[in-house]
């Protein structure tokens, strides 16, 4: 008696307040669902908050993988100072700025960089080049930053750039790094 009743609820057309109701469950079923996974889903690394300003990095604040490293990038002027390099650069490489332009750098790499002109195809003078990402590390036995600057230019690849940046004011590039 109880299975004929329910195949004959089951077999009848749904009612607009039918529908209401299923559509207002499942957004239940989905919202319980999102919470439970935000709830129990682990933090990656990455997104580990900041320790609090002025305490210094604690142990607590290293996971068990970087006991021994403790990650740190380089500050906003080395980041800024590689960007601003990067883009007078590509302006150089690309649309034949004079290296005189290139800003964030030193004399000595802008000689270096007019000593040993490159021959840009035109394919490539017609790119429009930009920034994707950047990264750093402190080198050993070095005072400044190795920043990776990462260039997009509409071709079938992206390239890197690696410069070796100063931290002491001036923040500028002394070196461009070749393979």
């Amino acid at each position: 008696m109880v299975i004929a009743r329910l195949r004959a609820l089951a077999d009848r057309p749904l009612t607009d307040r039918d529908r209401s109701r299923a559509f207002t469950a499942a957004t239940v079923v989905l919202i319980a669902a999102a919470g439970l996974l935000t709830l129990t889903a682990s933090r990656p690394d990455h997104h580990r908050p900041a320790p609090p300003a002025g305490r210094g990095v604690q142990a607590g604040d290293v996971s068990h993988r970087d006991r021994h490293t403790v990650p740190v990038g380089p500050p906003p002027e080395v980041i800024a100072a590689a960007c601003r390099f990067t883009v007078g650069y590509l302006a150089h490489l690309y649309r034949g700025r004079p290296v005189g332009s290139i800003p964030a750098t030193t004399a000595a790499v802008r000689r270096g960089l007019a000593a040993r002109p490159l021959r840009v195809p035109a394919a490539m003078r017609a790119r429009h080049p930009r920034i994707v990402g950047t990264d750093g590390h402190r080198p050993p036995r070095h005072r400044g930053w190795v920043v990776g600057v990462e260039v997009a230019d509409g071709g079938p690849a992206t390239y890197r750039l690696e410069l070796l940046i100063t931290d002491r004011p001036p923040v500028r590039v002394t070196r461009l790094i070749e393979d």
